[in-house]
């Protein structure tokens, strides 16, 4: 199937958004992006809109998959972040004309670390265990992501908890 092989591009949303992204069975390239001015919610969400475009431009995802904003955040300013760029990602996906998804955090954590109570360092340490190098733990978040949603897109696991 050619889905298959497109690029699935994960994000860790945040004002600092961890991401990975590349074809399924290969090795992800990862990063951490700070949209915008901090503290200025027209700006992160302006800085996101443009590098998004930018990331699909550049590396053509098949689909792009971001961890659920809710209820994970601590602050309303976290809280407001999480929301606007969640929406943000749909909006430039349904533009592009690229399939998003979402997922919550534990379920990424309970499919790959194999417990949705494994913590952010738990998450560094597997993506180490993979070869990998993600520079923060918002990368290595996506990367799990990533990985997870690759393994949905050839068959071998859901997004769901069922």
């Amino acid at each position: 199937m050619a889905e298959q092989r497109q690029p699935v591009l994960a994000l860790d949303l945040g004002s600092a958004t961890g991401w990975a992204c590349g074809v399924p069975e290969t090795k992800p390239v990862m990063g951490v992006v700070k949209p915008g001015v901090a503290g200025n919610y027209g700006s992160i969400g302006g800085g996101m809109h443009t590098w998004l475009w930018d990331m699909i431009e550049v590396h053509k995802p098949g689909i792009i998959v971001f961890e659920a904003p809710l209820p994970a955040h601590r602050g309303i300013a976290a809280g407001r972040i999480a929301l606007g760029l969640a929406m943000m990602v749909e909006t430039v996906g349904y533009q592009a004309e690229v399939v998003t998804r979402e997922c919550a955090v534990t379920t990424v954590r309970k499919r790959i670390i194999g417990t949705g109570r494994a913590t952010k360092e738990d998450v560094m340490a597997w993506c180490i265990s993979q070869g990998w190098k993600p520079p923060r733990h918002d990368a290595a978040d996506a990367a799990a992501l990533w990985e997870l949603a690759c393994r949905v897109r050839l068959g071998k696991a859901r997004f769901d908890d069922k």
